[in-house]
């Protein structure tokens, strides 16, 4: 893994439309630097204990989501930003797996483990909550907390105005 001071600076671009997406993955995403994720406290690695987590793909209009799944309760999705992972959101933590909730975070389309969409014109908002409700419904949870930072956070309360009825709670930041 580079470190920070090893990538190059990126010129400042106008505020996108829509979610850029690194097709041929050429940027550093936010955790590819583990200097990162050294200086969390409660992080724990996956040591394949039982019931730790489950990892599935699931498919949606023409992209493959990596999804992880952990603990039992009532279900909480997390979501990412533009450039980061699913671990940007649960960064190593188990707090929410140890008080009680089932844990949801999966790599948005085009970003980390999660394949590119079919089409480049893919990335609409519209195209992020409509992959959000097929994890639901893959993952058979009717109704979840659903917090979200930047581009997740953009998701998560899209899908709260577009089917309240999925969501118990919502947050961004």
């Amino acid at each position: 893994h580079r470190t920070l001071q090893d990538r190059p600076q990126l010129a400042a671009r106008s505020t996108p439309l829509r979610p850029e997406v690194d097709h041929h993955r050429e940027r550093l995403g936010a955790l590819d630097d583990l200097g990162l994720e050294g200086g969390l406290g409660d992080v724990h690695e996956y040591d394949g204990s039982p019931g730790m987590s489950t990892d599935r793909v699931v498919h949606s209009e023409g992209a493959s989501l990596f999804v992880e799944e952990a603990g039992s309760g009532p279900a909480v999705v997390l979501l990412h930003g533009l450039t980061a992972t699913h671990r940007y959101v649960v960064m190593g933590s188990r707090s929410l797996e140890r008080s009680g909730h089932r844990v949801i975070a999966y790599d948005a389309r085009g970003h980390g483990q999660s394949s590119p969409a079919g089409d480049s014109r893919a990335y609409e908002y519209s195209d992020l909550v409509d992959d959000l409700v097929a994890v639901l419904d893959s993952l058979g949870v009717d109704r979840a907390i659903i917090a979200g930072a930047s581009m997740g956070a953009h998701t998560a309360l899209a899908l709260a105005l577009q089917a309240p009825e999925r969501i118990r709670s919502v947050g961004g930041v």
